[in-house]
């Protein structure tokens, strides 16, 4: 019923090495597991399986500090990547709606950071371009 609680729901889960081992290492991944990220790719370093590309999210450093942020950079170098791209997700998934107000019937603009569904992270690999140098890739060194 609405507003009750239900329980728990056991769900199968399986770790990004398994799903390499399962259908082969991939070209590109992109990793936005909800603070999952490092599990991720610490499974993908114990069995070699980088890609040639990834994506994944900084630490947010204003909240976390430094040190993931640093952890993660040492975990991709690990993992033997040395160049990266910096990228503003936000132009990708942002979107402006005309919001109107049910009682006073006045409208007004807000930008939602919910994305189109279209591909709202934007272009990877080499398409994408770094936020400050463009379509050039920076040293990690």
């Amino acid at each position: 019923p609405k507003g009750q609680r239900v329980g728990t729901v056991p769900v199968k889960t399986i770790s990004c090495a398994g799903l390499v081992a399962a259908y082969g290492r991939p070209h590109i991944i992109k990793i936005d597991a909800e603070g999952a990220d490092h599990a991720c790719l610490e499974s993908l370093r114990r069995v070699g399986a980088a890609p040639r590309y990834l994506s994944a999210e900084l630490p947010n450093i204003l909240r976390d500090g430094t040190d993931p942020a640093v952890d993660l950079v040492s975990l991709l170098a690990s993992m033997g990547y040395a160049n990266f791209k910096l990228c503003r997700q936000s132009l990708y998934n942002a979107r402006t709606v005309v919001a109107v107000d049910q009682e006073t019937n006045l409208s007004n603009l807000i930008v939602s950071r919910q994305g189109l569904g279209l591909g709202a992270s934007g272009p990877a690999g080499e398409a994408a371009s770094d936020w400050v140098a463009g379509p050039r890739w920076r040293s990690a060194s």
